[in-house]
């Protein structure tokens, strides 16, 4: 672990805002912490980094950006295992904040957006458990898209896997849908409206902060059980979400003056066949948490798994491959082997 020099606000910083990486120090430079340069800062604040890069790149990145910007406590931690639950626990385990904010390194804050979310904090705090960043579409949708999205949507809105709707939602099965991007006006359309902040039942993970208490106090932790196919996770911000709604009893909010872009870096982090897999072995662990009865919830997952196979076959064979096909289907091999109550908790002490 490397401490930077940067240390005038250590002393009990207001907010933590973590970034876990890997091999993406340029992107992390370029976009992450050069749009943290441009915020206007709600108080003392720390940057902690937990990197599980292959070089030293991204350290490098870390010392120089927090060397010159003094006003932030910097801190560079090398990862002890790779993987987004994994990481992002480490980095809890050093973190100061009073509001921890996590931010993937490919994520543009745009100006205002941590003073807005630091105000939702302290109107919201005690009532809700998790403040999410509203993320904008990079450029406006021509029709075209638009009418292709929304018949995608339509088509997998009967396997339980999407909605029409932008409304975020887990449904019994354990599936999220809704929180696409939305344009600036119409972001700027939900300003206007007399709440600024909007219950939502999931958080996306590239934009979302969480209040310290629920790490401390209710002992909640990223479950690193979701890295069974890869490093980095799928779906450990749905994970998160629900447990602090079913586990610390607590709401989740979308601050829609708090606004940020998602900068998509090339290149997945795994193969297609554990993509598929961990698409069903992980919502599956998430769908045990639902507050669901337990026919309500197989039916549902079954619905799902349904259309994971159908969207499965449909993208072998544009693309030429049964790997989507035979990750599915080791997912379903996966679940088999959980233990009754293994599925009862997706986030555990």
């Amino acid at each position: 672990m490397t401490k930077l020099e940067s240390q005038e606000n250590t002393d009990h910083p207001i907010m933590s805002i973590i970034v876990c990486t890997l091999n993406r120090a340029h992107i992390l430079e370029t976009v992450c912490l050069a749009s943290l340069v441009v915020q206007e800062l709600p108080g003392r604040l720390e940057l902690i980094v937990c990197d599980a890069s292959e070089d030293t790149a991204t350290e490098t990145v870390v010392r120089e950006w927090g060397s010159a910007h003094l006003d932030w406590a910097c801190l560079y931690v090398q990862a002890t295992q790779c993987g987004s639950c994994s990481q992002r626990n480490q980095a809890v385990r050093l973190s100061h904040g009073d509001l921890l904010v996590f931010l993937d390194d490919d994520l543009e804050l745009l100006p205002g957006a941590l003073l807005e979310l630091w105000r939702s904090y302290q109107m919201k705090g005690e009532t809700y458990g998790g403040f999410e960043i509203l993320q904008i579409a990079e450029k406006e949708t021509g029709p075209g898209k638009l009418v292709w999205d929304a018949t995608k949507s339509l088509f997998w809105s009967l396997f339980g896997l999407a909605t029409v709707s932008n409304k975020r939602r887990v449904q019994p099965s354990g599936y999220n849908v809704g929180g696409r991007p939305v344009t600036q006006k119409a972001a700027l359309s939900l300003i206007r409206q007399a709440e600024f902040v909007d219950d939502v039942e999931w958080m996306n993970g590239g934009g979302m902060s969480i209040r310290r208490e629920v790490f401390l106090v209710e002992g909640l932790q990223f479950d690193e059980r979701l890295q069974r196919y890869g490093g980095y996770a799928w779906a450990e911000d749905v994970a998160m979400s629900v447990a602090i709604r079913t586990k610390a009893f607590l709401r989740l909010v979308e601050c829609r003056r708090s606004w940020a872009i998602h900068h998509p870096a090339p290149g997945g982090r795994m193969s297609q066949r554990r993509f598929a897999a961990a698409r069903v072995y992980n919502f599956y662990l998430i769908g045990s948490m639902a507050s669901y009865s337990r026919l309500r919830r197989r039916i549902s997952w079954a619905r799902a798994q349904v259309g994971l196979m159908v969207g499965s076959l449909a993208w072998g064979c544009v693309h030429c491959s049964v790997d989507r096909v035979v990750g599915t289907i080791d997912g379903w091999k996966a679940v088999r082997l959980l233990r009754p109550e293994s599925g009862e908790g997706v986030v555990h002490d």
